[in-house]
């Protein structure tokens, strides 16, 4: 079903398509039957679509368009919830990619490392 939907969404939007991935639960394979299908497409800048929800064969599919320039400053963004937020960097199923793209973002900065502490990461524990 994954692959269908990133066929749809390349077939729609063509060569402003940058990558198309399945993160969450499923990319961990920690999914159960009623957990919803968690997708990125990576788009061109010239691109702008909302983050569209569906059910699709029964399934919640949840697609989030994220234009070049902004996820990969949210790639190297540390902040309280980065633990969370990094996970689809780091665990995900690859449907799509043009011209290795995912290879922009797919090591950590020194900037992104220099940013990693407690004080940014979460609350305060000492």
């Amino acid at each position: 079903m994954a692959r269908t939907i990133a066929s749809l969404i390349v077939d729609a939007y063509k060569d402003a398509v940058l990558a198309v991935c399945i993160y969450g639960s499923t990319a961990k394979k920690l999914d159960s039957p009623y957990s919803d299908l968690e997708i990125f497409c990576a788009v061109a800048d010239s691109l702008e679509i909302k983050n569209k929800r569906y059910v699709y064969d029964g399934l919640l599919v949840e697609i989030d368009y994220l234009q070049e320039s902004n996820f990969l400053k949210e790639a190297g963004r540390v902040g309280w919830d980065w633990p969370i937020g990094a996970d689809q960097y780091r665990n995900r199923i690859v449907l799509f990619e043009r011209d290795n793209w995912l290879t922009k973002w797919r090591r950590p900065s020194r900037k992104t490392i220099g940013q990693i502490s407690p004080k940014n990461c979460g609350p305060r524990w000492l």
